[in-house]
């Protein structure tokens, strides 16, 4: 992790610092916190130099690299202003991160969501994040990755923003009754174990509205919201909360978030095949992030994966 990263955190948690005392913390030259203050300053943080010391009065809403790292000091960090995609990203440096990473990007230029489709990404408006776990631990509940992402996304845009989005079963947000974020959840398959070495976790946020939409996307993306967000507190938050779920398991009371926030449940639905749909109400969730859906002949459907829509 850089230099200023470490010279940020520590200035974070710290009123005033010297010099003398970031050095003797960091176990750096003076000359060296020096450089490092010079580049924050460089970079849009502003740091004032008093008498007892440095003092951070501003950090840069944009996406900022540096303010990613210095929340994730033990994890390698990729900060993107525009890439392919964050999820290719993760696969391409799995090989060589033995533990967790993380990818963040302003825009990608080849999103992907589920079952192969693209996920529109503009530049400036949203968040693209991914981030890799070992899946060693997690074996066991490998199945409710992306409800335990669902409920994460939800309560760090709760707690970031004050706004309360729907979970659409199984790995959608919405607000307004428009999509404002997409999960896509991917796994590294280890032959010689026979079993799951690593999961990626992609995660796509519409925050602002962007400049402009595909016509054919306008009834459908939406967005958070019109005031200015601090992107980076925003990431941040969302990472720390998957991260911290996803280190709580077995322990699964994101459940209930998951369920409370579902748009789907006690609604009319359609189920969608490639080569047919069925009708019926959604009535339950299981422990195990299945859909328990009740047909209009009766049938009761238990859905591992899938994609419904809500009929209006």
């Amino acid at each position: 992790m850089s230099t200023k990263a470490h010279v940020l955190h520590a200035l974070q948690h710290t009123s005033v610092l010297s010099g003398a005392q970031l050095a003797k913390q960091l176990n750096l030259s003076r000359n060296a916190v020096w450089k490092a203050i010079q580049s924050l300053i460089k970079d849009g943080f502003t740091i004032e130099s008093t008498p007892t010391g440095y003092q951070l009065h501003h950090q840069p809403q944009t996406l900022n690299a540096t303010r990613i790292e210095s929340a994730f000091l033990n994890d390698p960090v990729f900060v993107y202003d525009t890439i392919d995609s964050t999820n290719t990203q993760a696969k391409l440096h799995a090989d060589t991160l033995s533990h967790r990473g993380v990818f963040v990007a302003n825009a990608q230029s080849a999103g992907r969501g589920r079952y192969g489709r693209s996920f529109y990404s503009p530049l400036g408006s949203g968040l693209y994040i991914s981030v890799l776990y070992p899946a060693k631990r997690i074996q066991q509940h490998l199945q409710l990755i992306t409800p335990l992402v669902a409920a994460a996304l939800h309560n760090a845009i709760q707690t970031q923003l004050g706004i309360t989005v729907g979970i659409k079963w199984v790995n959608d947000l919405f607000l307004n009754n428009k999509k404002v974020a997409g999960i896509l959840t991917e796994a590294i398959f280890s032959m010689e174990a026979g079993q799951v070495d690593k999961v990626i976790i992609g995660m796509g946020v519409n925050v602002t509205k962007p400049a402009s939409v595909p016509d054919e996307l306008q009834s459908i993306i939406g967005y958070l919201t019109n005031d200015s967000v601090d992107m980076n507190a925003l990431a941040i938050e969302i990472v720390q909360n998957v991260f911290d779920l996803l280190d709580r398991l077995p322990d699964t009371s994101f459940m209930r978030t998951y369920k409370e926030q579902s748009i789907v449940l006690h609604q009319p639905i359609t189920i969608h095949y490639p080569t047919h749909s069925i009708q019926g109400v959604a009535i339950d969730i299981n422990d195990d992030g299945h859909l328990i859906v009740q047909t209009d002949t009766n049938d009761r459907l238990t859905l591992q994966h899938g994609e419904v829509s809500i009929r209006l």
